[in-house]
């Protein structure tokens, strides 16, 4: 299953222009520095990164192409095998129209104006996720059980 990280340069490298490689390089030096400064503190060092991040944003990234990335991985993997797996705790460039959990009828109503069936929508929204985690629980209690050879939910260590 293919869980769609929103991520702006993840989701269309054309945001990878002269503009935001500059950007980059600029940034390069002082993430460097952030780095070093913290390198006992990884915790200082991931806030210091986000401030950073957060100070020079990537040019903006419209929802559509955000909705074409779905599009596409729908045509090549199937619906059954679409999902949100947006990225909200670990990137600052989002594509606008979904930069936060409070967005995420704007990406329905895209599918929904796409064409996209609700039967569909709910697939990618989170049944498709559901449907794999049961299926990965149901593999887990089995192998458990012939691990044990009685049934039980032993642990090999």
């Amino acid at each position: 299953m293919v869980q769609v990280n929103f991520y702006s340069t993840f989701v269309d490298t054309a945001t990878v222009s002269p503009q935001s490689a500059a950007r980059d390089a600029r940034l390069k030096a002082e993430q460097d520095a952030i780095n070093e400064k913290y390198k006992d503190d990884p915790e200082r060092r991931a806030e210091e990164s986000d401030k950073l991040e957060a100070a020079n944003p990537l040019p903006p990234l419209p929802l559509s192409k955000l909705i074409d990335h779905f599009d596409h991985i729908a045509k090549v993997a199937g619906i059954d095998h679409v999902g949100i797996g947006a990225d909200f705790d670990g990137a600052n460039d989002m594509p606008e129209g979904a930069r936060d959990v409070s967005m995420l009828p704007n990406i329905t109503y895209e599918l929904l104006r796409r064409g996209y069936s609700e039967k569909d929508i709910r697939k990618i929204l989170g049944e498709n996720i559901l449907r794999v985690f049961a299926e990965v629980e149901r593999v887990s209690r089995s192998m458990s059980k012939s691990i044990s050879g009685d049934g039980s939910t032993k642990r090999i260590k």
